[in-house]
C-alpha cells in the first residue's frame, strides 16, 4: 500500500501493518504512528520535524530523508535502516538517542532495550516495496514469521530448525509453495501441510 500524506511525504506499508496519521499536520511537528513495516520518503521541512512512533515507545525524528522501519508488535526487535539523509532514533527506556547516517541500521531488542548499530546495504531492506522478498543469513523462525504475514498463512517451525539460517532473494509472486520447496531442497527440512498450516520440521 502506498500513501501520500498532506505534507507530500510518501509512505509504503508492508503486509499486516497499522499506520495512524492525521488528515492535516499541526503547525509545529508532523507525528505518525507505525506498527508493522513501512518505508518513508519524508518531504523536507526544517521548521516542522517528522516523528515516527513505533511499539516499545521508541521514536524516530526526521527532517527529510528515506528510511525503512520494521516494528511489528510480535517481533523481538525493532529495526530501522537509513537510505539517505539523517535520522535520530530515541529509546526512552534508557534515554538514549542514536543518529543514523546512510547505510546504517539500528536494532533495538524490545526486551532488554539494547541498541546495536550496523553498516548495511540499506537498499536491500526496502526491496519488499518492489515485490521482492530479501533475506540475508535470516533465522528460519524470523523468516517464517515474515512469510506468514505476506501470504496470510500459519507457518510453524520445529525447535530443531528455528535457528537454521537462510539467504536469498525471491519475487513475491512466486508464491509460498515455491519458497517452501526451495527451503526443503536446499536443506534437510521437511515441509508438511496439515489443516491449512505449514509445518517445517
Amino acid at each position: 500500500v502506498a500513501l501520500t500524506l498532506s505534507d507530500g511525504t510518501k509512505v509504503w506499508l508492508n503486509s499486516n501493518s497499522k499506520f495512524i496519521y492525521p488528515a492535516q499536520f499541526s503547525l509545529k511537528e508532523r507525528d505518525v504512528r507505525l506498527e508493522g513495516e513501512g518505508f518513508f520518503e519524508v518531504k523536507s521541512d526544517t521548521t516542522k520535524p517528522f516523528y515516527v512512533e513505533i511499539p516499545n515507545s521508541e521514536s524516530i525524528r526526521v527532517l527529510g530523508t528515506c528510511f525503512n522501519v520494521s516494528a511489528y508488535e510480535d517481533n523481538t526487535e525493532n529495526v530501522t535502516t537509513l537510505l539517505s539523509g539523517k535520522i535520530a532514533y530515541h529509546v526512552p527506556e534508557n534515554n538514549r538517542t542514536v543518529t543514523l547516517s546512510p547505510n546504517e541500521q539500528i536494532r533495538v531488542d524490545k526486551e532488554t532495550n539494547k541498541m546495536e548499530k550496523y553498516e548495511v546495504d540499506a537498499a536491500e531492506y526496502s526491496m519488499w516495496k518492489e515485490g521482492v522478498i530479501y533475506f540475508n543469513n535470516e533465522k528460519l523462525s524470523v523468516l517464517a514469521k515474515k512469510l506468514s504475514r505476506m501470504y496470510g498463512i500459519d507457518i510453524q517451525v520445529s525447535e530443531e530448525h528455528r535457528d537454521s539460517r537462510f539467504s536469498g532473494m525471491i519475487r513475491h509472486e512466486r508464491g509460498i509453495d515455491y519458497i517452501t520447496k526451495l527451503l526443503t531442497t536446499t536443506s534437510n527440512i521437511e515441509c508438511i501441510i496439515e489443516n491449512g498450516v505449514i509445518y517445517l520440521k
